[in-house]
């Protein structure tokens, strides 16, 4: 060992258990006192060669200074002794003991104070003594210090017996100086306490050790085995040290006679009193015990003891006084210390005052009527029996007495036992307990104790059967302390009290002697209620402890089935409690009931019933009352209770609901067929007249987000879809969906859920369940979301081939396909009127392997409940709105399915043909087109249905000119045209986007185009024939050719005016009349109404004409480079009557009709103007303008005659419409006088007329129209004769592009 602090002990103390903060303190601050005072000397650690360190340590360390008026080497053995011993502790060592004793008799002289002493007794000299003079936790178990010798060995024998006298002495000659030194308000204020082995205790009580000669080391066996033993000559050398350090003085010095003096009754004892008791007792041991020899030297004289005997009776007769006071005033509590505090008081005043007047004193308690009082008579009678003799025998008779007379003062029953009780003051259980374990241990013989433990129950299950809620609580008290400090009394005699509880618990729940009338007219919930408020049991902890109490009793008497009646009792008061109606505090009441009972069971499983006892029994209580909760029946009548319609509450559902979710829910109906706690909840939340729609919902999304099973999940759904098929349900039930959608947006369901949950959001789409759009959007969202996931799972490899599907694949393959089939199945019930799904998706046998395919992919995946069908049977209208929706939704997954579409495609049709399943979609579209509750929006859905598979089925069912033609005779020319004129805006703008040409279609290609590399004889391209078709029929409408007359293009909106406009080019560029340039290849050559539009906001006009202004600008505004260039390159130009009328005849005001059309009209003007004037030469290839060059060579053809071109001259056909409306008006009374709208058309077609010579100026050059050349001079006289209303102030002549109003000058 170096000179230097080893590491090992550095390590050894941090090794030390942290919770324990005062033992590190203590080792701390011994290891700061050898850090500080260590020279170059050697630290020996343990000498003996035990352990340094023991792990179990604590104390409570004041802050202290170190002497250092002592001698280093004194400091240093001190400090090393004493941190050796409490390292130790709780096991001693006699050596290192004795070391550290004469460490500190040497560091503590006389009159003289080391603080590091005085620390190091508080902490450790009690459990010190507890083993060297007690002789405990010893091996061997001596019981005197003879039989401890005789456990040494030869060797040790010498040493260890000095280490006992040496070391023992040196302890009295501290304890006594500390006694010296110490003032009583510092001795007072040391712990007494006792924690895992370690004790520590008051200076007093060490000192007690010492100076007790009864004590196990200061005894020898006697030669006589009949003898008791003897004290030693450890016991003497220990007193005579007591005197020689004048110990005597220092008690007399220590005590104060007048301690009680002024202590009033209703005031405890302190420390201080306790202490001044203890030293009183002491000095009168020494002199009753005859310590004291007077005349021997260090003994105190006959005076000296005389003076101390009069302190000790002034103090003995003060704590009678205050003693005698307290007992008749406040009898349970004597400290503040606690109750086994109380009992040492006692015990130390029954000595201190005497034998004679602690008898009395105990008589006259029991003589008292206060029980309280009694029960303290009764705990001094058995502090007065422990000193046997007389005073024994005086007291055998008092128990037996006490007992009779408690007999006749508690005889009674109900009310009368609670008045009997209220006589002796019992106002809690603590003091009739009490006393009945006193008077138990007053008894000798067992037969006297049971005979108390008999009163003892009786009194309990008597105090029980009251209504008053303390006296029963005092009962419950008395049984649970007898069945626990009495576990062996004969308990079958309590068998026929315990029975009348139970008959009486069951009188109060309702269970026995009902009034038959009373039930009928107010239910037994009410009777229930009204029981356990008249008898105080409204709480479930109250009437919970009861049937646990009462349970006990019954199986510890023998009376099982009795016993196992009360799990029954128990369910059926917590299930009437619930359906308490209006009496929320009973229904809170029996829901706690449930919830005990099955916490009962969680917290009492483990214990193992063959050990007995209270534990073993609640166990048994709570396995039974789980077993009926458990029951199917159980289950139905917890949740009738709290959701079903007669009992459903707000309230109590809010109370329940976190319970329900994380306990009832998971334990009792997590996969549960029979007992669905999803049906209560969808049933509760799709009833708003039962007013718990919202408490409902929140439980149902936090059961859903949070722990919800396949199983329920699946059932969930179906019950979704169920009250969203009901009418009476629907409305209330897409809420309670769109509130669980907003909370489970982003749960990740397993693939057999997500089938259930995409075929309830199929069924909320297909229903349109709200008419909320943004409500119907989230539904889309996460229909398209879930629908994603599942498209996720399945491969390419569709149906069995050459490999097995597995079951996440034939899942997810089956939802797809399930959605797509119902979908169509849907669309065409609504053609067919009365099949139901699968039915209208069956048109004939299918072959065997074609149903074997079928079986494999739409069979239900193994492992989940079957999907649940919606109902088949609506009316008409409601069939026609399934099918529109059903339209738009497999129109979404169609798109959704990507690669997979063919093979979605190919089992949607089955058997049979591609074209039969599309004719049949287009034949239902057409006669949904005749009612007027299918909306123009449906038609348009139902149409791109048809169309989209069309381009899907490219190959084999194209759309085709006859299928345009049937859809234009519906929607135009149908009988019912009223009907279905609502859908022509629709219907053309469906046209526009089908009737694309190649280059502008894109991927979506409608119709099949012919073959130009080996063209059929005869064969068409069905494209350029139903374009052409639509073109004429109209043009035909427009120009009114037709049989309904001219018809007013905007009547069609701006889809018919873009479909007529896109027409027109794409018929004449397919007949080669016209062709365009490469300057925008992928644009019309007419700008969008919204193109106009939006150079229209940015012009500033100058026009007086309010008319003109609206038109005249916006055609100077469009640039060039907005629309294409064309040519002319035929003669034949198709529907040029249509567009002139659409441009010149339509209503100015129009705007979204008239600017494309006369925009459309300028250009192809000019060109056939361009044309006239410059005929181009032009190749011809063998196929139309639109499709692809065959392989033989084109061929130049020469230019086109002009002459069939002036056909289409603007000039022509202006002036004709002018000379029209003159002469219309020159037919009038009033030629002069045109109408608004003459004059608004007049202006308009001036102003296209001045369009048309800007885009012909060009060619002024030479004059075209027999104009003058661009430099030359023109005189152009105009004029008008014009009649101004008479309120107009006439003026001069104005343009004819103008109108004089009222405001202009």
């Amino acid at each position: 060992v170096s000179s230097k602090i080893p590491l090992r002990l550095i390590f050894i103390f941090s090794k030390f258990d942290l919770k324990e903060k005062n033992r590190t303190k203590l080792r701390h601050y011994y290891q700061d006192k050898i850090n500080s005072k260590m020279s170059d000397n050697e630290m020996d650690l343990d000498a003996s060669g035990d352990s340094v360190v023991s792990h179990d340590m604590n104390y409570n360390i004041l802050n202290s200074h170190f002497d250092d008026s002592q001698a280093p080497e004194e400091v240093l053995d001190l400090t090393r002794h004493l941190h050796v011993v409490s390292a130790k502790l709780p096991q001693v060592s006699w050596k290192t003991v004795a070391d550290a004793m004469a460490a500190c008799a040497q560091s503590m002289p006389r009159n003289s104070k080391n603080e590091e002493v005085i620390k190091f007794v508080q902490d450790c000299m009690y459990q010190i003594l507890y083993v060297m003079i007690s002789l405990n936790a010893i091996d061997g178990n001596p019981r005197t210090l003879t039989e401890l010798q005789n456990l040494w060995k030869d060797e040790t024998f010498d040493e260890f017996n000095r280490c006992f006298h040496v070391g023992l002495s040196d302890a009295m000659r501290t304890m006594v100086r500390i006694g010296d030194v110490c003032p009583v308000a510092e001795l007072k204020g040391w712990n007494d306490w006792e924690y895992n082995k370690h004790r520590r205790s008051t200076w007093v009580n060490s000192l007690e050790v010492l100076l007790d000669c009864e004590q196990s080391a200061f005894r020898q066996l006697n030669a006589n085995l009949h003898v008791a033993p003897e004290p030693n000559s450890l016991w003497d050398a220990c007193l005579a040290t007591f005197f020689a350090e004048e110990g005597f003085y220092v008690l007399y010095r220590l005590l104060d006679p007048e301690a009680f003096v002024d202590l009033p009754a209703d005031k405890v004892v302190d420390r201080e009193h306790v202490l001044h008791c203890k030293v009183a007792r002491l000095l009168k041991r020494l002199v009753t015990r005859h310590h004291i020899v007077v005349g021997e030297r260090h003994m105190p004289n006959s005076a000296e003891v005389a003076l101390a005997m009069e302190a000790v009776n002034t103090i003995s007769k003060g704590a009678l006084e205050w003693l005698k006071g307290r007992l008749n005033t406040s009898p349970d509590k004597l400290t503040q210390l606690g109750k086994s505090k109380d009992t040492e008081l006692i015990d130390t005043l029954t000595e201190l005052i005497g034998p004679e007047q602690s008898l009395g004193l105990a008589r006259g308690l029991l003589s008292m009527t206060s029980l309280g009082s009694q029960q303290a008579g009764l705990r001094l009678a058995r502090e007065l029996r422990k000193q046997g003799g007389e005073m024994s025998a005086a007291l055998n008779t008092l128990p037996h007495e006490f007992l009779e007379t408690l007999k006749s003062r508690l005889n009674a029953s109900g009310d009368d036992l609670v008045k009997q009780l209220m006589s002796m003051k019992v106002l809690a259980k603590r003091s009739i307990v009490d006393t009945f374990e006193e008077l138990a241990m007053l008894m000798e013989t067992d037969e006297e104790k049971f005979t108390v433990c008999m009163f003892w129950g009786d009194v309990g299950l008597r105090c029980m059967c009251t209504a008053e809620e303390r006296t029963r609580e005092i009962g419950i008290g008395l049984l649970e302390s007898l069945t626990t400090s009495q576990p062996h009394f004969p308990a079958q005699d309590l068998a026929e009290p315990a029975r009348k509880s139970l008959m009486w618990i069951k009188g109060v729940c309702g269970s026995v002697s009902t009034d038959e009338s009373t039930v009928k007219e107010e239910g037994k919930e009410f009777n229930l209620a009204k029981s356990l408020e008249v008898h105080g049991l409204k709480e479930c902890e109250r009437l919970g402890n009861f049937f646990i109490t009462l349970h006990h009793i019954l199986l510890t008497t023998g009376c099982v089935d009795e016993a196992e009646s009360i799990a029954g009792l128990w369910m059926d008061t917590a299930v009437l409690c619930l359906r308490a109606l209006d009496k929320y505090p009973v229904r809170e009441m029996g829901l706690q009931l449930v919830q005990e009972a099955i916490r009962l069971n969680n917290n009492n499983y483990s214990v193992n019933e063959k050990y007995g006892g209270a534990a073993a029994h609640r166990g048994k209580l709570g396995r039974a009352l789980v077993g009926l909760v458990a029951l199917e029946d159980g289950v139905k009548a917890v949740l009738d209770s709290l959701l079903s319609e007669k009992y459903a509450h707000h309230a109590v559902i809010r109370l329940a609901s976190t319970w329900l979710v994380e306990v009832y829910y998971r334990e009792y109906c997590y996969e549960d067929e029979v007992v669905d706690l999803m049906k209560y909840l969808v049933d509760a939340a799709v009833h708003p007249e039962w007013g718990v729609v919202e408490p409902v919902t929140d439980l149902l999304v936090r059961v859903t987000v949070t722990n919800i099973s396949i199983k329920s999940l699946n059932s969930l759904c179906n019950l979704f879809k169920e009250a969203v098929n009901n009418k009476a349900t629907a409305a209330a039930a897409n809420t309670l969906i769109l509130a669980w959608i907003d909370k489970t947006r982003q749960k990740k369901w397993v693939i057999g859920v997500q089938e259930r949950v995409l075929n309830l959001l199929w069924t909320m789409l297909v229903n349109n369940s709200s008419e909320n759009e943004d409500d119907t959007v989230k539904v889309l969202d996460y229909f398209k979301n879930q629908f994603s996931n599942i498209r996720g799972h399945a491969s390419s490899d569709w149906g069995p081939g050459e490999r097995s599907l597995s079951e996440k694949e034939l899942t997810a393959r089956h939802c797809i396909l399930t959605c797509a089939t119902d979908c169509l199945a849907e669309i065409k019930r609504c053609g067919d009127g009365s099949k139901s799904p699968k039915a209208a998706n069956k048109t004939g046998p299918k072959s065997e392997k074609a149903e074997a395919i079928a079986e494999a992919l739409t069979a239900e995946p193994s492992g989940f409940p079957p999907l649940v069908r919606s109902p088949s049977t609506y009316e008409p209208e409601e069939l026609r709105g399934r099918a529109s929706q059903s339209a738009s939704l497999l129109n979404i997954v169609l798109n959704l399915v990507d690669n997979l579409r063919p093979d979605v495609l190919r089992e949607m049709h089955g058997e049979e043909s591609p074209t039969s399943m599309v004719e049949g979609l287009l034949q239902e579209a057409l006669s949904s087109a005749t009612f007027l509750d299918v909306e123009p929006s449906a038609i348009l859905v139902r149409l791109r249905l048809i169309s989209n598979i069309s381009s899907y089925l490219i190959d084999s069912s194209p759309l085709t000119l006859k299928m345009v033609k049937s859809i234009w005779e519906a929607i135009f020319h149908s009988p019912t045209s009223k009907n279905t004129q609502r859908h022509r805006e629709v219907c053309l703008r469906w046209l526009h986007t089908v009737l694309r040409p190649k280059e502008l279609a894109g991927d979506m290609l409608f119709f099949k185009g012919r073959d130009a590399k080996s063209p059929k004889k005869g064969a068409v391209d069905e494209a350029v024939e139903a374009r052409k078709f639509v073109l004429e029929q109209l043009g035909a409408l427009v120009v009114g050719t037709s049989d309904e007359g001219i018809v007013n293009l905007s009547t069609f909106g701006s889809s018919g005016v873009d479909c007529l406009l896109s027409l027109f080019i794409w018929v004449n560029k397919d007949s080669g009349a016209l062709e365009e340039t490469d300057k925008t290849s992928q644009t019309t050559i007419y700008p969008t109404y919204s193109t106009i539009t939006a150079s229209h906001s940015k012009l500033s006009t100058t026009s007086s004409s309010h008319i003109a202004n609206a038109v005249l600008p916006l055609y100077a505004d469009v640039e060039d480079d907005e629309v294409e260039d064309v040519t002319i390159c035929g003669d034949e130009i198709q529907s040029f009557d249509a567009l002139t009328t659409a441009a010149l005849d339509s209503d100015p005001s129009q705007q979204d009709v008239v600017f494309p059309a006369c925009r459309t009209l300028l250009r192809v003007s000019s060109a056939c103007f361009k044309a006239r004037r410059n005929p181009v030469e032009r190749v011809e290839p063998t196929t139309s303008a639109w499709g692809m060059l065959s392989g033989s060579s084109s061929k130049a053809k020469p230019a086109p005659s002009t002459l069939g071109l002036e056909r289409y001259d603007l000039l022509v056909s202006i002036f004709t419409r002018i000379e029209s409306l003159q002469e219309t008006a020159s037919a009038r009374s009033r030629p002069t006088v045109y109408s608004d709208i003459e004059v608004a058309k007049l202006n308009h077609w001036l102003a296209v007329l001045h369009h048309f010579f800007e885009e012909t100026s060009i060619f002024n050059a030479s004059p075209p129209h027999g104009a003058r050349s661009l430099d030359d001079d023109m005189v152009l006289s105009v004029v008008l004769e014009v009649e101004v209303p008479a309120s107009t102030p006439r003026g001069g002549a104005t343009t004819a592009a103008t109108t004089m109003t009222e405001s202009d000058p």
